[in-house]
């Protein structure tokens, strides 16, 4: 990295920090459950719809999920890291059809109606689709493929923690399929 680089990258930090800094420190403390740093971790439960792409190998379309989340920062627009899961029931009583993966996503606060702030969120994730085949010559064994997928959230946001969402989560099973899975979701 140039000097020049290095000059421009520490004057924005400056103009940046400083104001978030000096906020930070203007700001009561209210006793709400969370760290320090405005993290705030969740756990997510789901009633999730499958998407077409996966209609070949599910035998019912509502299957369940839940997640883990931390979310960083008390900006109207902050970073959630998640981890989550969604499954099943195979077709013909073939095995359980599951995804999990890792994301990381923007969610972005809009101005709240007193108790009541709606809210938006986008990102991707590494999804581990696993599709269990039951095949009578060969025993239970599974298709499994790591893939990119998205996500986006529309919801509502009750006091700090507790969220009310639907959602998509849009990702490309082991053989080429497309999928995008529905959900409405329930964050604590």
């Amino acid at each position: 990295m140039t000097k020049q680089a290095w000059r421009i990258s520490l004057a924005m930090a400056l103009v940046v920090g400083l104001p978030l800094s000096l906020q930070a420190q203007d700001k009561p403390y209210t006793g709400l459950a969370s760290s320090d740093d405005g993290t705030v971790y969740q756990f997510q439960l789901r009633v999730v719809q499958a998407g077409s792409g996966l209609d070949a190998v599910v035998g019912n379309r509502t299957g369940g999920g839940a997640g883990f989340s931390a979310m960083f920062g008390d900006m109207p627009l902050r970073l959630r890291l998640r981890m989550d899961w969604d499954g099943f029931e195979g077709k013909d009583g073939k095995g359980l059809v599951s995804t999990g993966g890792f994301g990381a996503e923007g969610v972005f606060f809009l101005p709240s109606f007193d108790w009541v702030t709606p809210f938006i969120s986008c990102g991707a994730a590494i999804q581990r689709w696993d599709v269990s085949q039951n095949d009578e010559l060969t025993g239970m064994h599974s298709q499994i493929s790591y893939r990119f997928a998205g996500r986006a959230e529309l919801g509502l946001r009750f006091g700090r923690r507790t969220l009310l969402s639907v959602g998509v989560l849009i990702g490309t099973v082991g053989d080429g399929r497309t999928t995008a899975n529905s959900y409405l979701a329930l964050t604590l």
